[in-house]
């Protein structure tokens, strides 16, 4: 675990970046998290975080709606919009990372 890690669930250990990973899998509620990676399956305490990064996430893939779902599910997308397309000159910099 680098330093950066953030523990989402502290019930399953489960990483903040593990729950990004499964959302950007396909699941879009905090039952197909929990099938995904088991995070917020015990006392219940990180599902509003659960649920805020499912929001970030159905956002990120509204402004994409340009881009096909299994490109946007590769790290080299990860986080680009269409100003994060090649060529439009921002790239998705400096957009704050989700904590």
């Amino acid at each position: 675990m680098g330093r950066d890690e953030v523990i989402l669930c502290q019930c399953c250990v489960i990483l903040e970046s593990e729950v990004i990973a499964c959302a950007r899998r396909g699941a879009r509620t905090l039952a197909e998290i929990a099938d995904g990676c088991d995070a917020g399956t015990g006392c219940g305490s990180c599902r509003g975080a659960i649920a805020t990064i499912l929001e970030e996430e159905e956002a990120r893939r509204r402004r994409a709606e340009g881009l096909p779902e299994a490109l946007l599910r590769l790290p080299l997308f990860a986080g680009a919009g269409k100003e994060g397309v090649a060529g439009s000159g921002k790239g998705g910099a400096g957009k704050k990372p989700v904590k």
